[in-house]
């Protein structure tokens, strides 16, 4: 079962606190007049804020165990997109629930509640719902700009580490300088469209690159750097190479030799591999970074 991580957790008590000391502080929406007018007004302010944090964690359960959006940092869009829900949820509910006119509820009790929908005289306005969304809204960024900054920050150490973590992975299984013994080439023949032929040992394939309905093939022969194009797509000569799990896809146009990798950079954005004999720098795609570190991990021990 997936834990909800203590930074998390530690961010909505931030913001919690945060949006408490802001009410009292800068006393948004009439609020002024709240305090003046209602004992205790402060420890009503401090349960709103435990409302809010109530409703993140809530936002955390609902993604975590039914959505499954991811909880760190190995998928960022999805990750993004979990703190953009968990940011804006909470402050509609609650301008859904209280109309913004929670104090009003606490002064007047029940008899001063409203709902969104209607304005004061009990009349269905569309002005109150895009006031009271823009209250939300308001609320909410301060939330955005907060997570997007510490977010970036954490997204940005986390690729860091993890591309330490691949690079030394790499430093310790690299063999593309090592002599094959003699007698260990074991060629393939790779058919293709119109009789169009490349007949090659695995291990000597550095990358192949999809061009339309072409394949360019860059490959070692006699320590020669040598492209072959060919017609056929990605996929019928990735169900060939299968036999190979050295050879794999880090793109929708790109297969690579996992022995060939001499450096993978990058970003939050994405990661870049630099390959041996050749200044050509491939993507991984998003959606293949997850089974390229695997790979690189597994192929390491």
């Amino acid at each position: 079962m997936k834990q909800i991580p203590k930074v998390i957790i530690k961010d909505y008590l931030i913001f919690s606190i945060g949006l408490f000391l802001m009410i009292v502080t800068l006393e948004p929406f009439n609020t002024r007049d709240f305090i003046k007018t209602t004992p205790h007004a402060y420890l009503w302010f401090g349960l709103e804020a435990i409302s809010f944090f109530v409703i993140f964690m809530l936002c955390e359960v609902v993604t975590t165990w039914r959505f499954h959006l991811p909880c760190d940092y190995s998928m960022p869009r999805e990750y993004q997109i979990r703190r953009l829900l968990h940011i804006f949820i909470p402050c509609i509910v609650l301008n859904a629930l209280f109309d913004g006119e929670f104090f009003s509820i606490v002064s007047n009790g029940w008899s001063g509640w409203r709902t969104i929908w209607f304005d004061e005289q009990g009349q269905f306005s569309l002005y109150c719902i895009m006031c009271d969304l823009m209250e939300a809204l308001f609320v909410g960024s301060f939330l955005l700009a907060y997570m997007l900054f510490v977010t970036h920050l954490r997204m940005q150490k986390y690729v860091i580490s993890e591309l330490q973590e691949i690079n030394s992975a790499l430093e310790t299984e690299q063999n593309y300088l090592k002599p094959q013994a003699e007698g260990a080439s074991s060629k393939i023949t790779i058919s293709c469209y119109r009789n169009d032929t490349l007949i090659v040992d695995p291990q000597d394939i550095l990358y192949i690159e999809s061009m339309g309905n072409y394949l360019n093939v860059e490959y070692f022969d006699d320590s020669e750097l040598r492209q072959k194009r060919l017609r056929s797509t990605l996929k019928d000569i990735e169900d060939i190479l299968a036999p190979y799990p050295y050879i794999f896809r880090i793109h929708r146009a790109f297969m690579v030799n996992i022995n060939y990798i001499t450096q993978i950079s990058g970003n939050a954005a994405g990661y870049k591999v630099e390959l041996f004999s050749t200044d050509k720098i491939l993507p991984v795609s998003k959606s293949n970074v997850s089974i390229f570190k695997e790979k690189i991990k597994k192929h390491s021990i």
